[in-house]
């Protein structure tokens, strides 16, 4: 079962943050004041959440699926910024999108995709890591990282390809589901994210 919560998750120690210390991250970012009043039981997160996303403030969503986070976004509108993490089993950021707002509020890109191999299902120990990189134009390019050999391999598309699968709506409040697609439709992708 999926269930969407309004706070940051902690991703070096696979930990979500408590209410206070999320809406603490958030009035400290944004310059609000909603902290208080949270305490006071005057507005719920998911209020302080909603009025974020209204205002194009930055705020955090954890979306678990059997009580446990699969996928965290951060919202950083004053960046022009959509960041989202799909988590494995062990809690680890396998998977990264950054999109960009290529339209305040209303049209994302996803300009730069992280995939993570780790060695063993216990571990932060890689086999490699990829970067990812779009433009609008359609080109791409990515960069292996090998971490057992320790080097890097280059590789550039030879020819634009269509770019309308890297092109999202930014989302209505509570509806994420667009973000988190795994399919993009992008032949050099789908050979790797496939998990």
């Amino acid at each position: 079962m999926r269930r969407i919560i309004y706070q940051n998750y902690w991703a070096s120690r696979k930990k979500i943050q408590s209410e206070d210390a999320s809406i603490s991250a958030w009035d400290n970012y944004n310059k609000t004041k909603y902290l208080h009043s949270f305490e006071k039981g005057n507005i719920t997160l998911e209020e302080i959440a909603y009025k974020n996303h209204v205002a194009g403030l930055h705020y955090e969503v954890i979306i678990l699926e059997d009580e446990k986070p699969a996928y965290y976004i951060v919202f950083v509108h004053k960046n022009k910024f959509v960041g989202v993490s799909f988590l494995d089993n062990s809690g680890r950021e396998y998977l990264t999108y950054h999109f960009d707002e290529v339209e305040a509020c209303k049209k994302l890109f996803l300009e730069e995709i992280w995939y993570n191999e780790y060695l063993d299902d216990e571990t932060e120990n890689m086999d490699y890591y990829l970067h990812f990189v779009f433009d609008r134009e359609g080109n791409a390019a990515y960069r292996k990282y090998d971490e057992i050999a320790k080097k890097t391999i280059d590789y550039e598309s030879s020819q634009p390809f269509d770019v309308s699968g890297l092109y999202e709506d930014y989302p209505e409040f509570g509806k994420y589901e667009n973000l988190i697609k795994l399919e993009r439709n992008i032949d050099i992708l789908n050979d790797f994210i496939k998990k």
